[in-house]
């Protein structure tokens, strides 16, 4: 199912971002630096990614805004987000890279609407920031696997993604091998599929 950009931002404000930004260098609400990432002008979009780098992965370190952002993230890729795809990507590579101490925790509840998203909480136990993020980008799996169908770019942009997460190996493996066997791709990507499927295997062990 297709999301448009005006659901998905009718959702952002519920999220409370007062409570999790931790001090924003841009004071411009989460909705409008998002709908940036939907903007026709790539200077805009990255302009837009680079305000998100600097509220919520400050020099690889990731703020608590991180963690809730990501499903809006995940969202815009079941949109049709045009040229910001491959910035929402960078940022979901960026998260799932970035670090935190153990110490900093993330305690949410999960929304379920159209897509499901997450609210912050003070009645449930919290959840390690890194670990919780982690868990959360692996959600947009699906999409990844379905982004290596895509254009060189993009499948090296999912696959980068993808090798964050080797317990899903038994289940890319065959994605991977169909897409090789349907011949539906040649030169860079072909080598680029091959080369996963060496790379993820050994993750996994």
């Amino acid at each position: 199912m297709e999301l448009g950009v005006e659901k998905i931002i009718d959702k952002i404000s519920a999220v409370g971002w007062r409570i999790v930004r931790g001090g924003p260098i841009d004071p411009r609400p989460v909705s409008s630096l998002f709908r940036g990432l939907f903007s026709e002008s790539e200077s805009e979009v990255e302009h837009a990614c680079r305000s998100f780098e600097n509220n919520f992965i400050i020099q690889g370190e990731l703020c608590s805004g991180a963690f809730y952002i990501i499903p809006f993230l995940i969202a815009a890729l079941k949109s049709n987000i045009g040229i910001g795809r491959k910035f929402v990507y960078e940022l979901l590579y960026q998260i799932a890279n970035g670090f935190s101490d153990l110490k900093n925790e993330v305690r949410f509840e999960r929304v379920f609407d159209e897509f499901h998203f997450f609210v912050p909480s003070l009645n449930v136990a919290g959840v390690p920031l890194e670990i919780a993020c982690h868990n959360a980008v692996s959600e947009g799996f699906p999409i990844y696997i379905s982004d290596l169908r895509g254009s060189e770019e993009m499948l090296t942009m999912s696959l980068e993604l993808l090798y964050f997460f080797p317990q899903f190996y038994d289940i890319t493996k065959p994605e991977i091998n169909e897409i090789i066997k349907s011949g539906e791709v040649s030169g860079r990507s072909l080598e680029l599929l091959r080369e996963a499927l060496i790379t993820l295997r050994r993750s996994k062990v």
